[in-house]
């Protein structure tokens, strides 16, 4: 072979070559659009996947439903762009196809999708939250359930549960009006500001939890010395009524004794009434 013919062959080798990459480029462009698109996919299905009932103030179904469509509109594209390549085999039509008609769909979805997903991290802590915070005031509520004129009869001061219950129905309410904030503020594709919202629902929502953290400890106490009480009262009683039960037994068993020697003929009839009324004026 000569220095024409080498040279002619290592051309059409670097071409192949040349041909090869370009082919490679475009398949994986292809498999990162779509395996990019899927991941986001998934992602977001996690965030719906809880059933919280404050989605809908939020709209969040209209979102998703949004996104959906755009996910759609890419895969119908895709596959198509797919099974017309399988047909002709063109691989420069298929690239046009991806430039021009797959970029900017997998574009406009990842943008859509990346923007909802970073904008709805507050509004997934709230739905997320807020539920138990609920059921931790009902929880409060029933801690906080006593007769309180009766404190006056144990070692423990009201005043503590009431400043606390204080304290867990402002956090509450601080909460639950930041919510009300960011359902008006929060856009699930524009350009949502934070402004603090997380760090303040974050603060508060400490507070609640420790405040009724302490509601539990100091109100199982309360209940604690109620009991005692109550045990202690209900010795007292027994023993009055232990008390008081001694004397009328032993009165009627004297008087059944004075019987005894009435029927034996040891005491007159008169004795035996005498003795049997002063016996009945001690019970």
């Amino acid at each position: 072979m000569g220095f024409f013919e080498d040279m002619y062959k290592m051309k059409l080798d670097a071409q192949r070559q040349d041909y090869e990459a370009q082919i490679s480029a475009i398949s994986d462009f292809f498999n990162e659009l779509t395996e990019d698109v899927n991941k986001l996919f998934e992602l977001l299905e996690k965030i719906i996947e809880p059933d919280f009932s404050y989605f809908t103030d939020f709209k969040m179904n209209e979102a998703f439903n949004e996104l959906d469509e755009k996910y759609r509109q890419f895969w119908e594209a895709a596959n198509r762009a797919r099974d017309n390549h399988k047909q002709s085999g063109d691989w420069a039509q298929f690239r046009e196809v991806i430039s021009e008609q797959l970029h900017p769909l997998a574009l406009d979805y990842t943008t859509s999708a990346g923007r909802f997903g970073s904008n709805a991290v507050n509004v997934g802590i709230f739905c997320s939250t807020w539920p138990v915070v609920e059921d931790a005031m009902e929880q409060n509520v029933a801690h906080l359930d006593f007769d309180y004129e009766e404190f006056t009869e144990i070692d423990f001061d009201p005043n503590i549960l009431y400043g606390l219950k204080d304290t867990a129905e402002k956090s509450y309410f601080a909460m639950s009006e930041l919510g009300g904030i960011l359902i008006q503020e929060w856009t699930p594709f524009g350009d949502y500001e934070d402004k603090g919202w997380n760090s303040e629902f974050k603060l508060q929502l400490g507070i609640f939890e420790k405040t009724s953290t302490d509601i539990e400890k100091f109100s199982n106490h309360a209940r604690s010395l109620f009991r005692k009480l109550w045990e202690i009262k209900k010795q007292v009683q027994l023993t009055q009524e232990a008390t008081t039960a001694q004397p009328v037994e032993d009165a009627v068993s004297r008087i059944e004794k004075l019987g005894g020697l009435l029927n034996k003929g040891l005491i007159t009839q008169v004795e035996y009434d005498k003795k049997k009324a002063k016996l009945l004026e001690e019970i």
